[in-house]
């Protein structure tokens, strides 16, 4: 389940009365008194001062209960804050690396203190579930299983360990795979990801990982094929960027071995799908806006009255595997978020 905090709106449904006349149908003889009309003359009573105060009043009420209103959300987001704030798990007891092993899942001795870490592991995205485009949904995971299937999308979820803040580092980026071996792709500029975020655990949710708030995430996708001045054919690659909530969950699949599942859900404007192609083994072209149904574009990102992006949620499972990559340098070089773009001049055409 995404872990985000939200203030819930409370509706209120009105009820509707239905009043009902009743005839009276008494046999009582009518009253037949002659009464002498009386033709009244002009009223010339004054009208009645507005009644200013009154007036007043009802503005301060109205005043009153949006101020309250506005003291009731901020209360609820503190609140929140608070209670999202002690879900935060902080380090344990103090303990020795190769000494007496840490109590707890998922919990190891960091830096002489037993905390939550999931290194040396290292997890490939094995399984996706799109829930978000809903109609899009089954054609979209039925194409993204094929290429995982084919170990044509390697999604590499690395562990990086904590800062000096208490936040734990997720590397996220594409890789390659090779006589069942994995490493991250270093053919093509290929952003690895850098996520930070806290380790959390309550009774409701369990134990997970999650940012404090969105996390933007930069994307280099394959943009279609165009011929060089030398007569070649070459990939272009594009850049895109949005912003996503991320959720981390470790667990055991059914055999008993460690899972990592992790949720991811934001949105994607119309004009970037529009970039993304995919070249296929059979050399035919499949554009991402292509198998996105019409019915998905319904969000309006800037606010002008014209759905121009598309809602995404992704549910993916990742297991450990071979990891032959070299370690994250200390200056985190060689695991660049932003690694420079460098297309053939034709691509800019």
């Amino acid at each position: 389940m995404t872990y985000t905090r939200r203030i819930a709106p409370l509706l209120i449904a009105g009820a509707v009365t239905c009043l009902a006349a009743c005839d009276d149908e008494s046999n009582t003889t009518p009253d037949m008194t002659v009464v002498d009309m009386v033709v009244p003359g002009p009223d010339t009573t004054p009208d009645p001062e507005p009644d200013a105060d009154r007036d007043m009043d009802v503005v301060d009420l109205a005043v009153d209960a949006e101020i309250d209103m506005e003291i009731d959300a901020e209360i609820d987001m503190e609140i929140d804050a608070e209670i999202d704030a002690n879900t935060i798990v902080m380090p344990g007891e103090a303990c020795e690396e190769g000494g007496e092993a840490c109590e707890g899942e998922w919990r190891r001795c960091v830096d002489g203190a037993c905390q939550v870490d999931l290194r040396p592991d290292v997890y490939v995205v094995n399984a996706i579930r799109v829930i978000e485009p809903a109609g899009s949904a089954q054609l979209i995971e039925m194409f993204i299983g094929d290429v995982v299937d084919q170990n044509r999308l390697n999604l590499i979820i690395e562990p990086g360990g904590y800062n000096d803040m208490n936040e734990y580092l997720f590397y996220i980026g594409n890789g390659g795979y090779r006589a069942g071996e994995y490493d991250y792709l270093r053919t093509r500029p290929y952003p690895i990801m850098n996520f930070f975020g806290f380790w959390r655990d309550d009774e409701e949710n369990g134990l997970r990982w999650a940012p404090d708030d969105e996390v933007g995430f930069l994307l280099n996708v394959p943009s279609g094929s165009v011929e060089n001045a030398d007569g070649e054919t070459v990939d272009c690659i594009s850049q895109l960027v949005t912003t996503v909530e991320l959720t981390m969950t470790p667990g055991l699949d059914a055999g008993g071995d460690p899972l990592l599942n992790a949720s991811l859900s934001g949105s994607l404007l119309r004009s970037d799908a529009e970039q993304v192609e995919f070249r296929l083994e059979n050399g035919a072209v499949l554009r991402l806006v292509d198998l996105l149904s019409p019915e998905d574009l319904r969000l309006d990102t800037d606010g002008d009255g014209v759905n121009d992006a598309y809602p995404f949620a992704f549910d993916a499972d990742a297991a450990p595997v071979v990891f032959v990559g070299d370690p994250p340098a200390a200056d985190g070089s060689n695991r660049d978020p932003n690694p420079m773009i460098v297309n053939d001049p034709a691509c800019n055409q």
